[in-house]
């Protein structure tokens, strides 16, 4: 923001400013106390509208000085996607669930500070970002007006620690534990066709541990953009045939059937297999956690024009509110420390494979989610 700028909100007849500064020099000073800070920090309006930040927002964001992030509210500052869809931050259905917009809004009625988290997905030169923030907001007033000083603590790297805790941790002790009674088992076993059906099993509870790995290590390369694409000539159906047989042995799927649709086309493109099953994986595994026993499931490959398309169908319907937050990074609807499968969805599907991901879902026709991705050779 510009001195010029600063006087108008805060005039020479200020008291602080009577006692013996001019508003250059404070200006100078309260960017100081804002600079000091190690969270982004920035002071509002009562219209949400910046009109002061610290070096640390601005040098996050695609601003380059303060003059042109004056005006700005917290979703044209961070290119919120919703901010993008709707054109003013603040005003689509999805801004409700605004962690950064519900503590504005609670501080400037309460006048008091307030606390609370947030997570949204930002769009940076074309490629999806998420953020994870402990918002706190507090008045203050100056010269007879109230204004609103805005923190934003990046906690991210905490909640990536707790998502390993709660699930890569807590699913890796399951299936060691599994590979030990499978192993008992073994040693017991009374005939030569028992022992290899124990032993099939073994190399599936294997492969469902190196594939949890394999895939932290993905999602961690991907937020850090440092994933490297590989590209291959594959067949959709050796695709769709792979995550079955993968799944075939995974607990979610338990009294659930797994089936290719009819329709389902086999032709060949080029792509990822690896992750483009790692996306498919996490699809049906959805599927599967939002259907009751002996409900089916359905996958499905098919071409267009210039794309390819794969399906992934249940019959049940996500209610509207958590539809509005479905690929939030630490959005789940299973409790804290969750919610990296759907935002992976669309970091590796977008950002990395260069499709796009997407889901319908309503009480007539159950629930769909999309990977649809560009026909091209390698």
């Amino acid at each position: 923001m510009s001195n010029a700028g600063f006087s108008e909100a805060f005039p020479e007849t200020d008291p602080a400013l009577q006692a013996g500064f001019t508003s250059g020099e404070y200006f100078a000073f309260i960017q100081e106390v804002l600079n000091s800070s190690p969270w982004f920090s920035a002071i509002i309006d009562q219209k949400r509208q910046v009109i002061l930040s610290n070096h640390q927002l601005f040098d996050k964001t695609r601003f380059d000085n303060f003059v042109n992030i004056t005006g700005k509210r917290p979703g044209d500052v961070f290119s919120c996607t919703h901010k993008i869809k709707s054109g003013t931050c603040g005003i689509s259905e999805n801004c409700q669930f605004c962690g950064i917009l519900r503590t504005i809004r609670e501080s400037q009625l309460l006048n008091k500070k307030a606390t609370n988290e947030c997570r949204f997905t930002a769009s940076e030169n074309n490629l999806m970002v998420a953020y994870d923030f402990r918002v706190t907001c507090s008045p203050v007033t100056l010269n007879g007006s109230t204004y609103t000083l805005l923190n934003l603590q990046d906690i991210g790297s905490e909640k990536r620690a707790l998502a390993l805790e709660n699930v890569f941790f807590h699913d890796l002790m399951n299936r060691l534990s599994g590979l030990s009674g499978l192993i008992q088992a073994m040693k017991t076993a009374g005939s030569p066709e028992e022992r290899d059906e124990y032993l099939h099993l073994l190399e599936s509870v294997y492969e469902m541990v190196l594939e949890e790995v394999q895939h932290q290590r993905q999602l961690k390369a991907a937020e850090h953009n440092d994933l490297i694409v590989n590209y291959q000539l594959l067949s959709s159906l050796d695709i769709i045939n792979s995550v079955c047989r993968q799944l075939s042995y995974h607990p979610v799927m338990e009294n659930r059937i797994l089936q290719k649709d009819p329709c389902c086309e086999d032709f060949r493109f080029a792509t990822d297999g690896t992750l483009l099953k790692r996306i498919l994986i996490n699809m049906l595994k959805n599927a599967a956690e939002a259907v009751s026993d002996g409900e089916t499931i359905t996958i499905c490959s098919r071409r267009k024009t210039n794309t390819v398309v794969f399906n992934v169908h249940n019959s049940g319907m996500i209610p509207h509110d958590l539809q509005l937050q479905l690929f939030q990074r630490s959005f789940s609807t299973k409790g804290p420390g969750r919610g990296l499968g759907n935002y992976s969805m669309k970091l590796l599907g977008e950002n990395y494979l260069k499709g796009s991901v997407y889901f319908s879902s309503d009480e007539s026709n159950g629930t769909l989610f999309t990977i649809e991705l560009p026909l091209a050779e390698p």
